[in-house]
């Protein structure tokens, strides 16, 4: 009697080497075909499960992007008492990073995360426009004692 040819001793056309998983395709490879021949309807799917799990969607890019788990952040977020690592005012929500070495440093909130990016984290330039602030600042002060007037004209 012949053998019965059934998935398990079959092998896929695309990659011999690999475990059979149908249509002559190996997993990866099914699974790429599937995808082409679906895609307005996948797409669909992964938006709805997106917008019903915007926590997990948030854990699973994290997890991808910095390799950071939930229970990393969220312990990071207590050490930190909830707060922006830079104001110390603002609630913590965005999860900084170095973009040369990838490697996460702390809970910022948006508005000091986005200030970071602008400034390109640049460490000179944020110095250089620390000590701007501070020279206007000391000629403000030096104007209203000379005049009683403030510089912007508001008294």
């Amino acid at each position: 009697m012949p053998k019965k040819n059934n998935a398990s001793s079959r092998v896929p056309n695309c990659h011999p080497e690999r475990k059979h998983c149908a249509r002559g395709l190996c997993k990866t490879c099914y699974d790429r075909a599937y995808l082409e021949n679906n895609r307005t309807s996948c797409n669909e799917k992964k938006r709805l499960w997106a917008a019903r799990n915007p926590a997990r969607r948030l854990a699973i890019r994290r997890k991808y992007l910095y390799g950071v788990d939930t229970a990393m952040v969220q312990a990071r977020l207590n050490a930190q008492d909830g707060l922006c690592k830079i104001c110390l005012v603002s609630p913590a929500t965005h999860l900084d990073h170095n973009h040369a070495t990838g490697l996460v440093r702390s809970l910022l909130c948006g508005e000091c995360n986005r200030a970071l990016g602008l400034m390109r984290e640049d460490r000179n330039r944020i110095l250089r426009m620390v000590r701007y602030l501070e020279l206007w600042d000391d000629r403000c002060i030096q104007v209203v004692r000379n005049t009683g007037r403030r510089a912007d004209g508001v008294d």
